[in-house]
């Protein structure tokens, strides 16, 4: 059965992202960001949340592009 944390993603101008961590059997980290711009991460089942973070923070200026685009596409749609 899955379980669901939430992490913070963190640009680097201060924008915080809230992001739903899903542990699943899957073989890697899975970055998603829906049309709405909410983000999404599913992770190994004995992937460390500290691991999950790390990789957030690697890629939060990917994040944050992505969820603004997402978020502009959304609102002139």
């Amino acid at each position: 059965m899955p379980q669901t944390f939430t992490l913070l993603a963190t640009g680097a101008d201060g924008t915080v992202i809230e992001v739903a961590v899903t542990r699943k059997r899957v073989k890697n980290l899975n970055l998603r960001v829906s049309r709405t711009g909410a983000v999404s991460l599913s992770i190994p089942p004995r992937t460390s949340l500290a691991r999950a973070q790390d990789f957030l923070d690697r890629r939060s200026a990917w994040i944050l592009e992505h969820v603004r685009q997402a978020q502009a596409r959304h609102a002139a749609g």
